[in-house]
């Protein structure tokens, strides 16, 4: 049933000058590798090859508890004044967090979906299955 939705959802649109094809972009929030474990443990796994009507990228973006993880260490730099004293120091706690990295995938992964609707003029979907 999900095959019909989806490929129904890529051709409301139909064929533009810049989607050609009239196909729905799915976007995985997940690594791909993440995606790849999940099927080997028996959980869904998009493809082309069942999804005819759509084309699939993948954001890299690690799972909720990584982005919950980076956001507390960040949260705990803001409540640790001592951390503002030296500033390298302060720097490399920050870089630490990975934070300011999970932020950039995520912002990449948004300016996928705004190309992706305003030039594309695409039907887009996001998700992530592994939380």
């Amino acid at each position: 049933m999900d095959i019909i939705l989806l490929d129904a959802l890529g051709s409301i649109n139909g064929a533009t000058q810049s989607n050609l094809e009239g196909k729905l972009q799915i976007l995985d929030a997940r690594p791909w590798l993440n995606a790849q474990g999940n099927a080997l443990l028996g959980g869904g796994f998009e493809n082309n090859e069942v999804y005819t009507n759509c084309d699939f990228t993948f954001c890299d973006i690690a799972n909720i508890h990584e982005v919950k993880k980076a956001h507390h260490a960040m949260s705990l730099m803001a409540l640790t004044p001592q951390a503002f004293g030296d500033k390298d120091s302060y720097l490399k706690s920050i870089d630490e967090t990975g934070y300011y990295q999970l932020i950039s995938t995520i912002l990449k992964a948004v300016n996928m979906v705004v190309e992706c609707i305003v030039e594309k003029k695409q039907n887009v979907l996001v998700h992530c299955s592994d939380g």
